[in-house]
């Protein structure tokens, strides 16, 4: 009977153990659930932030883009002034040889 009762004693003693050990493993699932939590939030704000990131990104290329266009338009008109001011000035340099 007295080896019975120490048996008994170690059996609940291990029991005891392993209760104390299961609690633990739970909080550190506990805890680590809410920091998985926390970190999955940080993320979703991190490619929240690149998104917006982008996408003023792309605007501000957009805007270059008809900045560009704007630009060439205006180079054109000029290349056409030019083109049509130099005609004039050799048809003036001719109609000036010709009346001397």
């Amino acid at each position: 009977m007295a080896t019975i009762d120490n048996v008994l004693k170690r059996l609940k003693y291990k029991i005891y153990k392993l209760d104390h050990e299961i609690r633990d493993l739970v909080r550190q699932q506990t805890d680590a659930g809410s920091t998985s939590q926390k970190e999955l939030e940080e993320i979703k704000q991190s490619i929240l932030g690149l998104y917006n990131r982008i996408r003023a990104i792309k605007e501000k290329a957009q805007s270059s883009e008809q900045m560009v266009h704007d630009i060439t338009r205006d180079i054109k008109s000029l290349d056409h002034a030019k083109k049509n001011l130099t005609l004039s000035m050799t048809v003036l340099k001719r109609l000036q040889m010709m009346g001397m």
